[in-house]
């Protein structure tokens, strides 16, 4: 099969990869934000404050992960490009490509906890 079909049906399952990621993303925010409501209990001020920082961290985090997104987006292509077309190699392409993006997202969880 031709690198460059086999890549393009490949996208899709990517892209569902990527969005099933945003559930995990929410749910440490919620988190975040219970932890920030259960110290400031009726203080307004003190929940905002508790979120400022955190949040601050969380945007740069967001903009780290869509970088690496970018590069792994890159790697997957180039690995297709390189498998010559042999179906054994594209498959070990759609292997690397979850795990790198599985590791990109671990990564950006990670840093945000």
């Amino acid at each position: 099969m031709n690198w460059e079909k086999e890549l393009e049906s490949f996208i899709p399952e990517v892209e569902k990869l990527i969005a099933s990621k945003d559930s995990v993303i929410l749910e440490r925010l919620v988190e975040l934000q219970n932890k920030c409501f259960a110290k400031a209990k009726d203080d307004c001020e003190k929940f905002v404050n508790c979120m400022m920082d955190p949040m601050k961290k969380v945007s740069k985090e967001e903009k780290k992960l869509e970088w690496r997104i970018t590069f792994d987006q890159f790697k997957i292509g180039e690995c297709f490009k390189n498998s010559g077309g042999e179906p054994i190699t594209m498959e070990e392409c759609k292997i690397k490509a979850r795990d790198r993006i599985n590791k990109s997202f671990q990564t950006f969880v990670n840093s945000i906890q």
